[in-house]
């Protein structure tokens, strides 16, 4: 099993700060002489919108010379130079209409929406983004919308303060009159109307008449659609960060059968009148634990005649890939953004870890697997707009100046050539790395007046001064970016082949990816030294010459047993070609394993084959004493793994578990059944 986006490397983008296609808008209708808290709009400072738009994104920026934007977006700054650096997909932030300024700052990143059906006059109109949608298709590249489920803007006020409300007696009822307990309500399947006469912690209003109605759809003009509990205080409680303001965001209450329907019909509509593609979610964490699983097959459904491969991954904000992994195998997300593998990757690439705990990372893949996902459909990234670009992040976890570009090197061939679908945040191809987060991380790709990113150090190059970035035609991350694609397109494998691990130790790490098509393996190392190291790699492929195709020329020559010697260079990767198929193996047997972790509450089967061969094993269960096989998930690649959970089986019962392999010759085994009883 492989997403509908597997193959694909995407270009995340802020709007605002890409490209001017056209001055009108900037003010989004005010007159020139309107102060930024009126329009949103100040150029000078690093919180306002500074007039990127959607023109142009999809044209890019008038010529330095002819002073004309391109009329075609097969050429100019926009998505034609997005393409050309190798990428297939275009991420975009929230493109709705928002509310325009709160406290001192402006809503330029758009995650304050106050109208989900329209788009910010900022960044254009509805016709503005079907052009963009179509030119992208044109180019052969998917469209990916930011979207909120979450929250809306700041509209709602409470006569008693803003302080999370706990320990709540359910006020929530349903259209009966009945008491809800609300923590059952978020894990339960039914989802019940509620009361409209809902008494709720803080009593909710809106302070400006002229917002009583400025939401949409309707259905968030409702204030019993929120969950009225004030600000999020302590963001280790499930309650608060589940139910709880962003910082005066109004939470809405996304257990409610209006709320999920409403939803899924305005995101469906997206998809259905201009063909975007997928969907980034944000916050993802912060909604009910059963929104999803409510909500996506909803939008499934609503475009699978318009856009039958629609894909999404939520943003979970953590770092432990046993929460992350939970999101896609009980949560209802199709995938999510691996920041597991963020964190790996830049502590490994500063030197600070081992190729060990690079290893342990990936132990964790098959977490993901369930019956439509596995952890090849996580989205991959190095750095974003929250956290900080790659070249701080590593600068700040101890990486002297004179090792950044190298060490920054190695971070992207890790993105690269290991598993999931990888993500570049604008501005690094051309060295940008600033000074922190947020906005210290979310400059101007058009030439910018503002000094201090005129003069911010950049990776491997000088600084920008008064230039526009999206004239720079080379340079280091140009080149880089764009040979690491290239790679991927031609060796489609990096993409969709089974990630087997093979070695680590303190520097280094190894895998195979197997190219199960053609029947052969390719090798990708990794060395976070200063020096090269020397490994000795069991391969599947026994005397075979290995060809270097990327970070290395040399040619090696695995034994008779499939052993092979690989020299890994200082701070790179490298990408090795057998040159021979991977030879007819037949697996004897294969032997199957139950325990239960007692940490997570869930069952663990793993299957044992006496083969070298990189087979597939296919979990099945069945309920003892019935002849109903049903499949719980395949693994295609050691170890072979997958999670049963008790929860989804009905207590009591007795489910008995087989493993069925497969050799990539094409022979069958099949192990014996092992039965458990389902606490």
């Amino acid at each position: 099993l492989r997403s509908s986006m597997a193959s694909d490397r995407i270009y995340f983008v802020m709007t605002d700060r890409y490209a001017n296609g056209t001055a009108a808008n900037d003010r989004a209708g005010f007159p020139a002489d309107s102060a930024n808290w009126e329009s949103g709009y100040d150029p000078y400072s690093d919180g306002y919108y500074h007039g990127g738009d959607l023109k142009g994104l999809t044209f890019g920026e008038p010529d330095p010379k002819t002073k004309k934007v391109a009329t075609s977006c097969s050429a100019g700054t926009g998505l034609a130079r997005i393409k050309n650096l190798g990428f297939t997909a275009i991420w975009i932030t929230p493109p709705f209409k928002q509310k325009y300024v709160q406290g001192d700052t402006a809503a330029y990143h758009g995650y304050w929406i106050e109208d989900f059906t329209d788009i910010d006059p900022h960044w254009g109109t509805k016709s503005d983004f079907k052009i963009f949608v179509d030119c992208a298709h044109s180019l052969g590249m998917k469209v990916v919308m930011d979207i909120v489920v979450n929250h809306t803007a700041d509209i709602n006020s409470y006569d008693d303060g803003n302080k999370f409300i706990t320990n709540v007696a359910s006020p929530y009822r349903d259209v009966n009159g009945t008491a809800l307990d609300l923590s059952k309500l978020m894990t339960t399947d039914v989802v019940p109307e509620m009361d409209a006469n809902t008494s709720f912690p803080h009593t909710p209003f809106i302070p400006f008449p002229d917002e009583e109605t400025v939401r949409a759809p309707e259905f968030l003009n409702d204030l019993t659609n929120y969950h009225n509990r004030g600000n999020v205080q302590n963001w280790g409680i499930k309650e608060q960060y589940q139910q709880g303001d962003f910082s005066g965001l109004d939470d809405i209450f996304t257990e409610k059968a209006t709320v999920v329907q409403g939803f899924a019909d305005v995101f469906a509509n997206w998809v259905n009148t201009y063909g975007v593609d997928g969907f980034r979610i944000d916050t993802a964490k912060h909604v009910d634990d059963k929104f999803f699983t409510r909500w996506w097959p909803k939008v499934k459904a609503a475009t699978a005649a318009k856009v039958p491969g629609l894909y999404a991954f939520g943003e979970v904000y953590e770092n432990n890939a046993t929460v992350t992994s939970d999101f896609v195998r009980n949560k209802g997300l199709p995938s999510v953004l691996d920041f597991p593998f963020q964190k790996t990757v830049i502590d490994y690439a500063a030197g600070n870890t081992a190729g060990t705990d690079v290893a342990n990372l990936f132990n964790f893949d098959d977490d993901y697997t369930t019956t439509t996902t596995n952890a090849y459909g996580l989205t991959t990234f190095l750095d974003n707009h929250d956290m900080g670009r790659v070249g701080y992040l590593l600068s700040a976890a101890g990486v002297y100046d004179n090792e950044l570009v190298g060490r920054t090197s190695l971070a992207f061939d890790m993105l690269y050539l290991l598993r999931g679908i990888p993500v570049v945040y604008y501005g690094d191809e051309v060295g940008m790395m600033g000074d922190g987060g947020d906005k210290a991380a979310r400059q101007d790709m058009f030439k910018t007046p503002i000094f201090q990113w005129q003069q911010e150090p950049r990776l491997g190059t000088s600084v920008i001064g008064s230039k526009s970035s999206l004239q720079l035609t080379s340079g280091t991350w140009i080149t880089k970016v764009k040979a690491l694609a290239a790679l991927r397109a031609k060796y489609p494998v990096l993409a969709t082949g089974a990630q087997i691990p093979r070695y680590d130790d303190d520097q280094a790490f190894v895998v195979s990816r197997i190219d199960n098509v053609n029947r052969v393996e390719y090798l990708v190392g990794f060395n976070n030294s200063s020096r090269s190291v020397s490994v000795k790699v069991q391969t599947s492929t026994p005397s075979a010459a290995f060809k270097g195709v990327y970070g290395s020329t040399s040619t090696v020559k695995s034994d008779k047993y499939g052993m092979v010697k690989l020299s890994l260079p200082a701070k790179k990767g490298v990408l090795l070609q057998a040159l021979s198929q991977l030879p007819n193996a037949a697996t004897k047997s294969v032997s199957l394993s139950l325990s239960f972790d007692v940490n997570v509450k869930v069952y663990y089967a793993r299957a044992a084959l006496d083969t070298t061969d990189p087979s597939t094993v296919t979990f099945v269960w069945r309920t003892s004493g019935t002849n109903a096989w049903k499949v719980l998930g395949v693994d295609d690649a050691e170890p072979y793994r997958i999670v049963i959970d008790p929860q989804k089986f009905t207590s009591g019962s007795r489910i008995d578990v087989a493993a069925v392999a497969k050799s990539t010759s094409g022979s069958v085994s099949v192990s014996g059944v092992t039965s458990i009883l389902i606490p």
